[in-house]
């Protein structure tokens, strides 16, 4: 294990390696899906007259390489120690703005990208911005030159983009590369690594199998806020109606017709019929089903409404609004629903403790086989689905993936495994 401390301003706050015999504590951090990972270290407090809000922190392992800033730091008179709590540099690009107004329409996720990374770029090719130079991104698997997406600049942050983003499709994240602290890859995770733990390779114990219902959702409402200068709500009925070649399977739309169910009914009967999207003298409320979460909840019904405040309907070109933009927008409201739904399935993750894993071989969303010494539908309420799920294969996602190095340098691994991929991000919905 090598660590360092990296200072802009060498001549006030010099730049230092760090003595092994220095790391007082336990170093532990976590990667996980579009999530930024934090290191607290403990050091003597000899080092506090180096570290300011500006330095970096490096380290290295075998494993995976860290770099993150200094957040804060606390000096403990009585032991003259000091904790220095740290973020990994990604946070940092919460501090890089993106402009407003500009608008992408009809574009792959890999041409997004693209036009964000385009606002640093000067015309000879050099980056503006010296954070911004270091980073990469990775963009993994054929959704993201195929998908396309209606996304308008907000004046958000680079970081708040990269989930915003994500959050428009169905099934893409972005993690932070384990190997490569200044690499930021986006896609379709579940490659499938060789690696198998069981009793007889690397597996030491078995923490907890944790089972969260709390956003379940096997049925839910989807619905745009106000849009059309508040005129109106965007809703799935074109798509119900006439684009029935547009609706998965396992995410069917059905229809409640109900006096009550009217969504546009604050407008005066005197305005004009609002578009065929959101008519307000319907009585109609169309749903989502998601086929594959009423399975694992035994066909129990759970309701919802998600609602969308960032789905708007983008015309081209500064051009005025057209029914197929509306359209556009609403499809991409119905894939985002599918999205939230997806990640609001019961969640039945096992957090196993292991020796080491191979070294730089696994990232947060891989895959890996596990053979547990015991029977996994033992130790969960598991329905018929679950359990057919279970025995298909030994295949499970790694949803968090902890390196925890004791003093003396002494490496034991949590791993928590999981049969379906998810972000925590994803799952606030309104119920």
């Amino acid at each position: 294990m090598y660590a360092k401390i990296i200072n802009g301003d060498e001549e006030r706050y010099p730049s230092m390696e760090i003595a092994e015999d220095d790391l007082l504590t336990s170093i532990e951090v976590s990667y996980e899906l579009m999530q930024v990972p934090a290191i607290t270290f403990t050091l003597p407090a000899r080092y506090g007259k180096y570290l300011s809000g500006n330095s970096i922190i490096e380290l290295r392992t075998d494993d995976f390489i860290y770099v993150g800033y200094v957040v804060n730091k606390q000096l403990d008179v009585a032991s003259y120690t000091i904790a220095v709590n740290t973020s990994h540099i990604v946070g940092r690009l919460d501090k890089r703005n993106l402009p407003s107004n500009v608008t992408a329409k009809g574009n792959t996720i890999k041409d997004v990208f693209d036009m964000m990374w385009s606002f640093w770029v000067k015309k000879d090719g050099v980056i503006k911005d010296e954070l911004m130079a270091l980073f990469t991104y990775n963009l993994i698997g054929n959704e993201v030159v195929e998908q396309t997406v209606e996304y308008e600049f907000s004046h958000e942050s680079v970081l708040e983009f990269l989930t915003k983003i994500c959050e428009l499709t169905e099934s893409i994240y972005w993690r932070i590369n384990r190997f490569n602290p200044y690499q930021i890859d986006v896609g379709v995770f579940g490659d499938k690594k060789e690696v198998l733990i069981d009793k007889d390779n690397y597996f030491i114990s078995m923490n907890s199998v944790d089972e969260d219902y709390s956003e379940v959702m096997t049925h839910a409402y989807a619905l745009s806020d106000k849009s059309d200068g508040g005129a109106s709500t965007l809703t799935l009925r074109d798509i119900f109606w006439n684009h029935k070649d547009w609706i998965d399977p396992k995410f069917p739309i059905d229809i409640i017709q109900d006096e009550e169910a009217r969504i546009n009914s604050q407008r005066n009967k005197d305005y004009p019929r609002l578009i065929v999207f959101a008519p307000e003298n319907e009585t109609e409320m169309y749903y989502i089903t998601d086929v594959e979460g009423l399975a694992l909840e035994r066909g129990v019904s759970y309701w919802g409404t998600i609602t969308n405040n960032d789905v708007q309907t983008i015309a081209k070109d500064n051009e005025a609004l057209t029914d197929d933009d509306r359209l556009q927008a609403t499809y991409q409201m119905y894939k985002k629903a599918i999205r939230k739904m997806k990640n609001s399935r019961r969640h039945i993750t096992y957090t196993i403790i292991t020796s080491p894993l191979p070294n730089r071989t696994l990232n947060a969303g891989d895959k890996v086989m596990f053979i547990a010494d015991i029977d996994l539908t033992e130790l969960s309420d598991c329905s018929n689905y679950y359990t057919k799920l279970l025995k298909e294969n030994d295949w499970f996602y790694i949803t968090r993936l902890t390196s925890r190095y004791e003093v003396g340098n002494a490496l034991t691994m949590e791993v928590e495994l999981s049969k379906a991929l998810y972000s925590d991000r994803d799952t606030q919905a309104s119920e």
